[in-house]
């Protein structure tokens, strides 16, 4: 045997036995650590990748379906690998048959996304569709072409919103001014000036639709690597509904891309990487200068699978984001991800000082499959600012961190092929406590790039946005053609700006009762097979305490809290295979 493997492993399966005893008892634990503790969004990658042989349809495996979350699921019982699953795209996920002289074809069965909020807007994880009060939808659908090595997927989206009106920060006790010299009238007044950020609470008036590239892209795939450009959303990291770098919270955005084909293996492992450069666009609701409505954004993730433990895998992301006057100088921007970048968000939050340059995200993570417990655990642990030295860092390593930590835990049932899954996870983007004695900014928030994190008016990584927690548990019985669960969370918006704007600046002595706390159980269920295809959906009646930080009496309850009752419903239907 190698050397180092003698002494190491049997020392190592003890750990794993003793970790497995354990998560298998802790389903219950899992589910309770996520009710009390300090996120709702897309399902975690499939474990298989989908394939398309000849001119066959493709069932689609978009982030976030069902088939990526039934997916995931098999590899908790062992019927999948964990390989080239904790960062991914949809173009990665496909292996698509090619012949080296021969154009060969393939069909990307369409996806049709629809959300009805009664009230209020309601979106997490929806990619280019932003779901306004109304009617809101997503199709999509195209195709495949390979010859040889070479890969194109033509995947185009359609969204819109009939974006009805609601009751808005207009009507607000506690709104603060906007700047309507500087800023739209429909930019959030929470996300100005030391901190703005381009996400509006509505998108201008009346319907809106945009047909958006989507999920499409064009590389070529080697023997080791694949390098090409694509449109598509990526999703970096091992949580379920939340991530820190890269999510489907918001659209794709045009990137070239270089990536490993497949995990290299080594004697000491597999390893698997992804470098990306892309543009990234404002929103038409944000602000009135012109010269300012692109970013550059270069970003990379390596992730490693250790040869003694191949359910582990270990990782870190890294995103550097800069204000740009062009999308094109995107392509000058690869190197950025690996130099160290300066502190512009480290001065007093009183201190408007617009600093331009470069700013960072960058997370360490974790994922720990256990087929033998049916289950799994994980982490992701982030920075917002980097640190100014090594001692920085070790003297205060939890100086702007964010983190997200979740697991699950599944159990055949007694019918034969169905399964009881449980699942929580935990997300906190909330300010650190070292605010207290140093200058802190807001996850997603920039004083280097003023629309922040996003992409058309939307957050590129954790759905839940800055300065806000969320709690997520589920329970769902699943089988191979059916599942019905029932699941519910707990949203807290923006307590960082909340805090600074509205509790210490403008009106002083408030208290936690106008913290703005959506709570939202549901239910959810779905089917697939037969002549039908797959349809899932899912019913969520969820409440808005202080909405907007309204509540005019102050601490503790009174009768002059706002809170907002919004019904959501959520509809995605894919058509069976053509025959």
């Amino acid at each position: 045997m190698p050397g180092g493997r003698v002494s190491y492993t049997p020392m190592w399966r003890k750990l794993k036995l003793v970790a497995s005893r354990l998560t298998r008892g802790c389903g219950p634990v899992l589910i309770a650590m996520a009710a009390f503790g300090p996120a709702r969004a897309a399902a975690q990658n499939a474990p298989g990748a989908a394939e398309s042989v000849g001119s066959g349809a493709l069932l689609p495996p978009f982030i976030g379906s069902d088939a990526e979350d039934r997916a995931r699921l098999e590899q908790l019982l062992g019927g999948e690998s964990a390989s080239g699953y904790v960062a991914r795209s949809f173009s990665s996920r496909l292996r698509l048959a090619s012949a080296p002289l021969t154009f060969v074809r393939g069909v990307v069965l369409p996806e049709i996304d629809l959300v009805i909020n009664s009230e209020i807007p309601f979106s997490q994880n929806d990619g280019a569709m932003w779901a306004g009060r109304g009617l809101s939808y997503l199709v999509r659908g195209g195709a495949t072409i390979t010859r040889g090595r070479w890969r194109l997927v033509v995947v185009p989206e359609l969204v819109g919103s009939t974006n009805a009106g609601f009751r808005d920060v207009e009507e607000a006790f506690y709104r603060p001014l906007i700047d309507t010299s500087r800023y739209s009238r429909y930019s959030s007044p929470w996300m100005q000036h030391p901190f703005p950020m381009d996400q509006p609470v509505r998108f201008g008036v009346g319907a809106v639709a945009r047909l958006d590239p989507g999920q499409s892209a064009l590389w070529y795939e080697g023997k080791h690597a694949a390098a090409g450009v694509s449109t598509e959303n990526e999703w970096w990291g091992p949580g379920v509904h939340d991530a820190l770098i890269l999510t489907n919270n918001a659209g794709g955005f045009p990137h070239a891309f270089v990536r490993t084909a497949r995990p290299m293996q080594t004697r000491a492992g597999a390893f698997e990487g992804r470098w990306i450069v892309g543009a990234l666009t404002e929103s038409g609701f944000f602000d009135f200068n012109a010269d300012n409505n692109m970013r550059t954004l270069a970003a990379a993730s390596a992730m490693y699978r250790p040869s003694w433990e191949p359910e582990l895998t270990l990782g870190v992301s890294r995103a550097v984001f800069a204000a740009s006057s062009s999308g094109a100088k995107a392509l000058l921007r690869w190197f950025d991800v690996v130099q160290p970048t300066t502190r512009p968000n480290a001065r007093p939050w009183a201190d408007s000082t617009f600093t331009g340059g470069r700013d960072q995200l960058t997370s360490v993570f974790a994922r720990w499959v256990f087929p033998s417990a049916g289950s799994e655990v994980y982490g992701e642990l982030g920075r917002a600012e980097w640190p100014a030295s090594l001692r920085d860092f070790l003297v205060d390593p939890t100086h702007t961190m964010g983190y997200v930590i979740g697991g699950q835990w599944a159990r055949p049932w007694r019918r034969r092929g169905a399964v009881w899954r449980f699942q929580a996870e935990l997300t906190s983007l909330e300010r650190s406590t070292s605010f207290r004695y140093r200058p802190t900014q807001s996850w997603y928030t920039s004083r280097a790039a003023p629309q922040g994190y996003t992409q058309r008016g939307q957050v590129l990584g954790a759905s839940i946005g800055p300065g806000s927690s969320h709690q997520w548990i589920g329970i769902d019985l699943v089988s191979p053609t059916w599942r019905v669960g029932a699941f519910a969370g707990r949203w807290r918006l923006n307590v960082d700006h909340n805090t600074e704007i509205v509790h210490y600046e403008r009106y002083p002595g408030k208290g936690w009762c106008e913290y703005d706390v959506n709570l939202y159980p549901g239910i959810r269920a779905g089917y697939q097979g037969g002549g039908i295809g797959a349809v899932n959906g899912e019913l969520i009646l969820g409440n808005r305490m202080n909405y907007l930080y309204q509540n005019e009496g102050g601490c503790p309850r009174n009768d002059n809290m706002r809170d907002v009752r919004n019904a959501t419903i959520r509809l995605s239907i894919t058509p069976p295979r053509p025959r």
